[in-house]
């Protein structure tokens, strides 16, 4: 296939050409930040499993199967564990939500939580 040289197009093709580009890049920024803002699977099952919801409506809501919810669980303890263990070592509510790329709403309570027991 030969090489087109840019004088071969018209203004229009170009610009059109141009436009398609723009629009690509435009859309493929968008998917980068939708994808930044959402939050983990991890996180979206800590979160529904403490407003009291079950695993099978967990797994059709995030469209996962059930058993993963079940592993997720387990990590999520874990998960809650190095969230205390910060908070214990001084470190602000902000920065752990920051830190763990989970909602503050989230941290509060494990906080509140291991609290409570002690």
């Amino acid at each position: 296939m030969p090489k087109l040289k840019l004088n071969e197009f018209s203004a229009r093709e170009i610009q059109a050409f141009v436009e398609d580009i723009e629009k690509t890049n435009f859309k493929n920024q968008q998917r980068i930040d939708t994808a930044q803002r959402e939050f983990p699977t991890q996180i979206k099952i800590a979160v529904m499993k403490r407003l009291g919801i079950p695993h099978v409506r967990i797994a059709q809501r995030l469209n996962i199967h059930r058993e993963t919810i079940s592993k997720y669980a387990k990590k999520n303890q874990r998960l809650f564990k190095k969230i205390h263990q910060d908070f214990k070592s001084g470190i602000s509510i902000p920065d752990i939500a920051q830190k763990y790329d989970a909602p503050q709403p989230l941290v509060w309570p494990v906080i509140l939580q291991e609290k409570n027991q002690t």
